[in-house]
Order: structure tokens, then sequence, then C-alpha cells
């Protein structure tokens, strides 16, 4: 049995959570408060941490973590791509065992991390430079943009509506990810 602190406020994660508790091989405690968390962390033998880093004291219990024991299993739940550490990725890599999903969480996704944590990576902890790592960002980002379809073989994104194109252009300016917009409605990947 896997021990897992959800450490996280939103209603239907916990809701989730209290549910897997029920039913499957996880033991899960639960805390919405940065001393909750450390109480819990400091009592229990814990396989997993999941943090909702969108907390007000989401930074501040990833480095008490991180300060007591570097190699910590976590899950680092976000709705940006700023770094968890000003480090940068190749950084929290080499040092740490972190993973970061981005909102909208994919539960599927979120349940297979969880029960097979040493064998997944995080898709952000790639340099960009080849076409796996592109695909495996992309699918992680694409559910955050309303109007958007990605097709991987082709590495394309389709717009059906303009609403998030300025947020997409945004993101691969800021990754550095090269595209060309075709036809008003496509972006190619180059």
């Amino acid at each position: 049995m896997k021990n897992i602190l959800l450490i996280d406020n939103e209603k239907a994660l916990v809701n989730l959570f209290v549910h897997l508790n029920d039913v499957s091989e996880l033991n899960i405690f639960h805390c919405e408060s940065l001393e909750e968390a450390t109480v819990i962390y400091h009592k229990n033998d814990l396989d997993i941490v999941i943090i909702n880093f969108i907390l007000d004291f989401g930074r501040d219990v990833l480095s008490h973590i991180l300060d007591v024991n570097p190699k910590q299993n976590i899950i680092t739940i976000s709705d940006s791509f700023e770094y968890s550490e000003f480090k940068g990725c190749d950084y929290c890599v080499k040092n740490h065992n972190k993973i970061r999903l981005l909102k909208p969480v994919s539960i599927p996704k979120l349940i297979k991390v969880m029960k097979d944590f040493n064998n997944q990576k995080c898709a952000f902890a790639n340099s960009l430079d080849t076409k796996e790592s592109i695909v495996n960002i992309m699918e992680e980002i694409i559910p955050r943009f309303h109007g958007v379809v990605y097709d991987k073989e082709s590495k394309t994104l389709s717009l059906s509506e303009y609403s998030s194109i300025i947020d997409i252009f945004q993101f691969l300016n800021s990754k550095d990810i090269e595209f060309e917009f075709k036809n008003d409605v496509t972006i190619t990947i180059k």
C-alpha cells in the first residue's frame, strides 16, 4: 500500500482522493495548511506528496519537504509554467524526484503517475530538442486552451476559435519552439 499526502483544498480533487482511499491500494492523508502538511510529513513514511502549487503556501511546503528530503517523490499541480524552483528544470531533474502536472489535471494521468511514479517522467523536464519532448509537452498543455486540437503525428494545432491564440503564441515563444501559422486556423510546430 502506498502512503500519499495530498496538500490541496479543491473539493473535487479531495473528494476523488477520499474515493480512491476507499477503493484502491492507496492510503491517502489530506491537509489544507502548511502546519498540517509539516506535521503529517514528519509523522509518516510517505511514498508520494502531491502539492497544489497554486495554494498560498505551496512553494513554502515544497521548499520544506525538499530541505528535509531532496529525493522525496513529489507531484506538483500547477496552472502555470512557472518553475517550482528558480533553478529550472535541469536542476530539478538532477536533484529531485518531482513531476509537474498542469491544470486541468487528467485524472487517469494522475492515477497512473501515483501508481507507477518511478517509471514516469516530468513532461517539462526535457530541453525541447526532440520531437518526443515537444509532443509530451503539447499533450500536457493542450487541455488548457479552449477550442484547440493537437495532432501529434503532424505536429499541428487546429483552432476552432481564436480565444486562445495569443496564449498559445506566448507559450510557444517562451519555450523557443519554432512554429508557423497557416490559413488562420493551423499552427505547425517546426
